[in-house]
């Protein structure tokens, strides 16, 4: 698909502030959602806090953050 200019690249997506700004990736994966891909990164941040991000995979665009309270 990124071959076919269908879907950005990743490196696109992990050159992201949001991502950029430190911590550790944990899992990416490529998901289809409502008749579009998109790009859900997940990882934890240099408190411990886990973040799911969502982009657009086909211009790159973030669209949403969900955050998991990791407090034991």
């Amino acid at each position: 698909m990124r071959e076919a200019g269908k879907i950005v690249s990743l490196e696109t997506i992990l050159k992201d502030s949001r991502i950029s700004q430190g911590g550790r990736v944990i899992e990416i994966e490529l998901e289809k959602k409502h008749d579009e891909y998109v790009y859900e990164v997940e990882f934890v941040d240099t408190e411990g806090q886990s973040h799911e991000y969502y982009y657009d995979a086909e211009n790159g665009k973030f669209i949403w953050e969900k955050k998991e309270n990791n407090e034991d």
